[in-house]
């Protein structure tokens, strides 16, 4: 009777422990986590221009070594123009950044060796949209991960922020005022002669 009850009683405690351990980790890994973030993350242009947006990743403390999204934007609104990967943190591509204006995609995978990447501003990709037309375009993340250098790939990521583009309509070209004013018409010359003393017939007096 009492060893059962000792067993039991040992159960419950053990029990207790990785009940604790257990929430320790996960309180751990909530308060670690990765941040996917467009920026600046509100901006405005003018139909028929350009406007360059970051995607950018927060590790939150943590090192990384690969991340991989889907970003979406409305093709109505905007067109990308360009990808740009010369600063990005990332040296290896499982895939290579691409889009397509057809179905308002862009998608990468992309990684680094060790040791990883820990920073707050690491620059993934910045892409270039031209505006189509007046609109507030969205542009968000859809299925996205980033993933820890800690040996089994551990997806941190918990937090996606999005941009908002506000395109305003082309303005009108001001078209100049051409103003005109009257010119007076050049005065009579006067003639004078000092051998004619008649000025008007142009003839000399006798």
């Amino acid at each position: 009777m009492f060893q059962q009850q000792f067993k039991k009683t040992t159960f419950r405690y053990l029990l207790s422990i990785f009940t604790a351990c257990l929430v320790s980790l996960t309180l751990t890994h909530s308060t670690h986590a990765a941040t996917l973030s467009l920026a600046p993350s509100s901006s405005k242009v003018s139909a028929g221009n350009i406007v360059s947006i970051k995607a950018v990743v927060n590790t939150e403390g943590k090192i990384i070594n690969s991340a991989d999204t889907i970003i979406q934007y409305p093709t109505d609104l905007l067109e990308v123009m360009s990808i740009n990967k010369s600063s990005s943190i990332f040296s290896l591509w499982v895939e290579e950044p691409k889009f397509s204006n057809y179905t308002g995609t862009i998608s990468l995978n992309g990684g680094l060796p060790n040791p990883g990447y820990n920073g707050v501003n690491g620059e993934v990709v910045s892409i270039v949209f031209k505006a189509k037309k007046s609109g507030n375009a969205s542009i968000v993340f859809s299925d996205s991960s980033v993933r820890e250098n800690d040996g089994l790939g551990t997806d941190i990521l918990t937090s996606k922020v999005s941009a908002v583009v506000q395109i305003n309509s082309t303005p009108q070209s001001e078209v100049p005022v051409i103003t005109t004013t009257a010119t007076s018409l050049p005065l009579r010359p006067v003639i004078t002669s000092s051998t004619h003393t008649l000025q008007s017939s142009g003839f000399s007096s006798p």
